[in-house]
């Protein structure tokens, strides 16, 4: 019997992580030292990652409806507005103070049956070594566990102080996010819910206290916080912390245990749940290979975020008239550049991470969304048709496979997964006949934007039958000799994947090949400059998701017999089954 997987802090990050592993019916000890919900507001902003980690929970629309989404930053230099950061959708920040997540995550940890939650109760670390399973430390910052089992840890502790509280927006400044650059100091102000802000100010050379707070606010943003409610002010210093490994005996680190960086924007609390999300996904019995990946990657994720903190801290709080002229000119140039303007916004969303390639990405490509822009949509199919010629490398592998199986005399009938524009059905029947094969195609998509534009395309090429459907439902598309798919294994789930491939095995007469991406950096890398051709589509953007998306060799450690995998430049992976398994019709 597995032991249960036992979290120590059930802050935000130990919450979530207990609900994401219940979710897959493991069981977790959540233990928690202390009792009830803190009141403090705390970190507050959730960027668009963490929004879709929530949403894997079903969470995503209760924190919508309790939270603001921030469309905008507007900046200011010496009382001078510099530009305005917007927001596009995708890109918003949502606030929402701590507590209110917290409470949020709470309510859903209550449907599991599976967490047993020990609140007020203190996890020991001496009893650590006699646990047999796994140990997760959320313990926070001054973690315990971490400091028990002497893992190594580099700090640096930055030179600027900070006060901050919450106050009544009286003003009523909307939605949008404010930041004060001065020859003084930094100002930033936050929407709440309830319509109230939260203010964060820099303290030059004067106390972080309540009395500073107000002071700066009234010379800076000309707002009189005198004999306002405000919630309990918080005095910080900046600092930053990094284990130097995640893993330690049977106790894995994970958010504030494993690093710290600026309480600003929440950024920590954001990184914290991508730890939560990349170890939910390995426990409860990960292998070396996978702890391994994840304190590199999650030291990756988190070494750029403060590294960006870092520097936009440095920037900021620069005091005196030269840094504030030179802040200006820069501040208002980068708002004006289209280019910059997208960086800083995906920037401090937390988009523009560098992506993990040791598991898959689960995001859901833009041209899959319902109400994606149909004019997009159309010019997004036309370009992948374009790359496919250049990148896929499909009509070699289907020359190689298919084209020399058959035999002249014999009909035959191929079902092609997830057709999309058809290009690849197409060029194959026109080969085929070229070759006096006789070989008849069933296209079938799930989607009936992309069925319509193949129809309208190619609905009178013969031998071809296109068609809406379940492409999973391999029963109802049965006999066929031959299954085939180009790009639409990446668009399943695992399970999806383990399930076609063995129906695949079972169902097709001849055998089957499925062309996908192989997930790698050189391949991010590559397609991200070149795709930057293609405007006004989802071709760039979803082709990055898609080959975070993709697969690698190692995905695969229990291959059965049924089929083989090879992997083939540029970043492809192939899936050969039945007569093609060992590469060549047999």
């Amino acid at each position: 019997m597995k032991s249960p997987t036992v979290i120590v802090g059930a802050g935000p990050v130990g919450s979530l992580l207990a609900c994401l592993l219940a979710q897959q019916g493991r069981e977790v000890i959540l233990y928690e030292k202390r009792t009830g919900l803190p009141e403090a507001s705390m970190a507050i902003g959730i960027t668009p990652p963490s929004l879709a980690i929530l949403d894997t929970l079903g969470l995503k629309t209760a924190f919508l409806e309790q939270g603001i989404l921030i469309p905008r930053a507007r900046v200011f230099e010496a009382q001078r507005e510099c530009g305005t950061l917007e927001f596009t959708p995708g890109q918003h920040i949502l606030s929402l103070p701590q507590f209110q997540t917290l409470k949020l995550l709470r309510e859903r940890l209550a449907d599991y049956q599976e967490v047993t939650f020990l609140e007020g109760t203190a996890w020991e670390p001496s009893d650590t070594a006699a646990h047999p399973g796994r140990i997760i430390a959320c313990d926070g910052a001054h973690s315990p566990l971490r400091e028990h089992l002497g893992f190594v840890t580099r700090q640096k502790t930055y030179g600027a102080n900070f006060v901050m509280a919450d106050f009544p927006d009286l003003e009523t400044l909307g939605p949008d996010a404010r930041i004060w650059f001065s020859p003084e100091g930094a100002l930033e102000s936050f929407p709440l819910p309830g319509q109230h802000r939260r203010w964060i100010a820099q303290c030059v050379n004067a106390p972080p206290t309540l009395e500073t707070l107000r002071t700066r606010v009234m010379e800076t943003a000309k707002i009189n916080l005198e004999g306002r409610p405000h919630s309990e002010p918080y005095a910080f210093t900046p600092r930053r912390l990094l284990a130097a490994s995640c893993v330690k005996e049977n106790v894995i680190l994970c958010g504030d245990a494993a690093h710290i960086m600026s309480p600003i924007g929440g950024q920590g609390m954001n990184t914290g749940f991508a730890d939560a999300a990349h170890l939910a996904r390995i426990l409860p019995e990960p292998s070396v290979r996978e702890l391994t990946n994840y304190t590199r990657d999650r030291r990756r994720a988190f070494r750029t975020a403060s590294r960006r903190v870092a520097l936009g801290m440095a920037l900021g709080t620069r005091t005196g008239p030269a840094w504030s002229h030179t802040r200006h000119t820069l501040l208002q140039s980068a708002l004006a550049s289209p280019g910059t303007h997208q960086f800083l916004a995906d920037t401090f969303s937390m988009k523009n991470l560098p992506p993990e390639f040791s598991l898959r990405a689960r995001e859901s490509e833009l041209m899959d969304q319902p109400d994606c822009d149909p004019e997009k949509l159309a010019r997004t199919l036309d370009q992948f048709h374009q790359i496919n010629r250049l990148f896929s490398r499909v009509r070699p592998l289907l020359r190689e496979t298919v084209l020399t199986d058959m035999q002249p005399g014999q009909a035959y009938h191929l079902v092609d997964l997830g057709a999309g524009a058809c290009d690849i059905p197409v060029w194959l029947l026109e080969a085929a006949r070229k070759r006096g094969l006789d070989l008849r195609i069933t296209a079938v998509d799930a989607d009936p934007r992309a069925v319509s534009y193949a129809k309208e395309r190619h609905g009178r090429t013969p031998g071809l039958d296109i068609r809406a459907g379940d492409a999973l439902n391999l029963e109802a598309l049965a006999p066929f000799d031959y299954l085939f798919a180009n790009h639409f294994l990446h668009h399943l789930p695992d399970d999806a994947v383990r399930q076609l491939l063995a129906d695949a095995a079972r169902l097709a007469r001849r055998g089957f090949v499925f062309s996908d991406l192989r997930r790698s950096r050189w391949s991010y890398t590559g397609f991200s400059l070149f795709a930057r051709i293609y405007r006004n589509s989802f071709a760039r953007q979803d082709g990055l998701i898609s080959i975070r998306k993709g697969f690698l060799p190692s995905d695969f450690p229990d291959t059965a017999s049924t089929f083989s995998i090879r992997t083939r430049l540029p970043g492809r992976i192939q899936f050969l089954g039945g007569c093609f398994q060992d590469g060549t019709p047999r």
